[in-house]
């Protein structure tokens, strides 16, 4: 069997930022559309969380019954889905930095598969990675219009916990080999990236790119910790070990 790493990239925090907060004033924007009354996200941290988590919890604490947000739930993460289409423009974007040049070195070499661990939407994600013209980077599983991205996302799942089985199922898939803990490494800036890979034996390499500071993330268990993706030679041997 032909060695092989498994690189899973977390994107918000990670891999870009969205300026001027515009995903919290639309998440607000949608649940008054959907519940019909205002829910302040104030307080709530997004970082880490998947798109259904997010809408759930903040329905929750909007007092919406739990028969109501289960009803609704679909509706709201459809036009979150609609509205981010309409909303996202590349100079909203800011590529994190060191990325682009590390996602190009990544993508001249056999030995890796780059995919994605998020709990964005996997067509948030699209949309998100599209508009910041890095999605070339991350494979499809195979060339058929509708076909998944590699990796695992919030579609698949609300919790983070269970995605990374979905991701490993996607690389196997693609690659006509299993992947084992040993073989893979996720890339993230949040304790939930963290917590959602060390029951699995997986490392992770942290970047103090989120909101989370470098200390945070190796308390939380983190295998390695970079202050950013930069420079290219210094990620790559944090990647590539």
């Amino acid at each position: 069997m032909s060695s092989m790493r498994l690189l899973l990239f977390d994107i918000d925090g990670t891999l870009l930022r969205i300026r001027d907060g515009r995903i919290r004033g639309l998440v607000e924007e949608i649940l008054q559309e959907v519940f019909g009354r205002y829910i302040s996200s104030r307080g709530y941290a997004f970082a880490g969380k998947t798109d259904p988590q997010i809408f759930r919890d903040l329905a929750r604490l909007g007092g919406v019954p739990e028969e109501e947000i289960a009803l609704a739930l679909p509706v709201a993460l459809d036009r979150y889905l609609n509205a981010l289409a309409e909303m996202l423009q590349p100079d909203m974007i800011e590529v994190l930095p060191g990325v682009r040049h590390l996602l190009e070195r990544l993508s001249e070499r056999t030995d890796v598969l780059v995919g994605l661990l998020t709990g964005n939407l996997e067509a948030g994600a699209r949309l998100k990675l599209a508009t910041a013209g890095l999605l070339a980077y991350f494979p499809r599983l195979s060339p058929e219009e509708g076909s998944p991205l590699l990796g695992a996302f919030g579609s698949d799942s609300p919790e983070r916990d269970k995605l990374l089985p979905v991701a490993w199922n996607r690389a196997a898939r693609y690659a006509g080999r299993p992947f084992y803990p040993e073989e893979t490494l996720l890339i993230g800036d949040t304790e939930h990236d963290i917590r959602c890979a060390l029951p699995y034996g997986v490392r992770v390499l942290a970047v103090a790119t989120g909101p989370y500071q470098a200390e945070t993330l190796r308390k939380a268990g983190a295998w390695r910790v970079l202050e950013r993706l930069e420079p290219v030679e210094m990620a790559l041997a944090a990647l590539l070990p």
